[in-house]
């Protein structure tokens, strides 16, 4: 086997990993033994050739056990350069954001100092006297009085209202606390350009008079007890120096009170009109209707709770309640109402005053008192055990239909009594 270029440089390559002395020992050791086995290697000795795979072997993995540092820091060196690369790539990509960002911000900082010069250079051609706005553009007024000044331009009053806060007091009110908590926050349904629906008092049926009443309250207070104000009244009274410093809780059984507040100052006639123009499908006489209103503004919230809550007057009731009936409907109950519509059948009159007189002299006769008969005939009437005066229902709905509608009750009545 003859020696290979391979040997040679492996060999050498050792060799000159020695320090000093030894390196020069090591070389001339090498020449020599590489000379000598150059010689025996043109004999072809078996033990020659072993001896020198032994000596390749050794110095093969002798170096590549001593390059093994070597190899193992250049890595590293290679490793720790990719790394700060990166890191200088990263700090680079980091400024440039820092930049954007800034750019960014000044975009966004334009954008509002250009909204506010819009809303000045608008109030100003609109020839706006007052500007009243929410607390929270308090830090901005110094900067508008400021460009008025700059162009030249009258500076109109302004007035910082306290913030609205939820019915708790905590916090500030939001568009989302209304819907989430079962009341509107916005004058009409308003749709987010993300087709978010939020509803309106208009939608829900609120009045604008009642509606106005109840902004105006919202952190301001006439000085007196009076809390009920037409527009005009309130134009006459209000004023900024009554205004809280702090903020309103909004209170969304106030807002209800004002509305029923307002249904019930309306007249009849004019509640019978807007009942039509809500519900066109009734088929009422508008004599009727005036009536119907009469009878349950007193009940009512907004216009339709006159159909919803009064359905008894308007149709036979299908359903009757059964709490109630548990609750009043004795065994001897069945034979008053029979008593008492046989009653009421022999009224020449048949008006309110005269169905209550019948009734008080019944009571009498029967020796029983009202609640033993009044709500069961209610029930029988209406299928509910409550409502406005039930003389007056009667009268409305006419001996006819009172009799009709107390014969059907009786029997299903009865029935639901036994079954019970």
């Amino acid at each position: 086997m003859e020696p290979s270029r391979d040997d040679f440089v492996i060999a050498l390559r050792s060799a000159f990993l020695k320090k000093g002395t030894q390196q020069r020992f090591s070389l001339l050791s090498l020449i020599f033994f590489s000379i000598v086995f150059l010689i025996l290697g043109s004999f072809n000795f078996k033990i020659i050739n072993y001896v020198k795979i032994g000596i390749k072997e050794v110095v093969y993995r002798s170096s590549f056990i001593v390059s093994m540092p070597e190899n193992l820091l250049k890595d590293s060196y290679i490793t720790i350069q990719n790394y700060k690369k990166l890191y200088k790539e990263n700090e680079k990509i980091k400024s440039e954001l820092e930049i954007l960002k800034a750019k960014d911000l000044l975009n966004e900082f334009i954008i509002s100092e250009n909204q506010r010069l819009k809303n000045i250079v608008d109030d100003h051609l609109m020839e706006i006297s007052h500007v009243i706005r929410g607390e929270e553009w308090l830090p901005s007024a110094p900067l508008h009085v400021m460009l008025y000044e700059a162009f030249g331009w009258e500076c109109p009053l302004f007035a910082h209202l306290p913030l609205l806060l939820r019915p708790d007091g905590n916090g500030k009110l939001s568009k989302r606390d209304g819907d989430r908590l079962g009341f509107p926050v916005f004058p009409t349904n308003w749709t987010t350009a993300e087709g978010e629906l939020y509803s309106g008092y208009r939608e829900k049926g609120y009045h604008p008079a009642a509606f106005i009443n109840m902004l105006a309250l919202l952190g301001w207070n006439p000085g007196t007890p009076q809390e009920i104000f037409s527009l005009e009244g309130l134009v006459e009274t209000f004023s900024l120096e009554r205004v809280s410093k702090s903020g309103a809780k909004f209170d969304p059984d106030k807002t209800t009170w004002f509305q029923q507040q307002y249904l019930r100052s309306q007249t009849d006639e004019a509640l019978a009109k807007e009942l039509k123009e809500k519900i066109p499908a009734l088929t009422e006489t508008n004599e009727a209707l005036i009536q119907i209103c009469g009878l349950m503004k007193e009940r009512a919230t907004f216009i339709q709770d006159v159909y919803t809550d009064g359905h008894y007057l308007f149709e036979r009731p299908t359903e009757f309640d059964s709490e109630s009936i548990k609750k009043r409907w004795k065994s001897e109950t069945s034979n008053l109402i029979h008593a008492w519509k046989e009653t009421l059948n022999q009224l020449s009159d048949f008006d309110a005053i005269t169905i209550e007189n019948a009734f008080k002299t019944f009571l009498e006769q029967k020796e029983v008192g009202v609640g033993a008969v009044l709500l069961p005939f209610r029930l029988s009437v209406t299928g509910v055990g409550a409502g406005p005066g039930m003389f007056d229902i009667a009268a409305f709905l006419g001996k006819a239909e009172i009799v009709e509608r107390m014969e059907t009750a009786l029997l299903t009545i009865q029935k639901m009594v036994n079954e019970a």
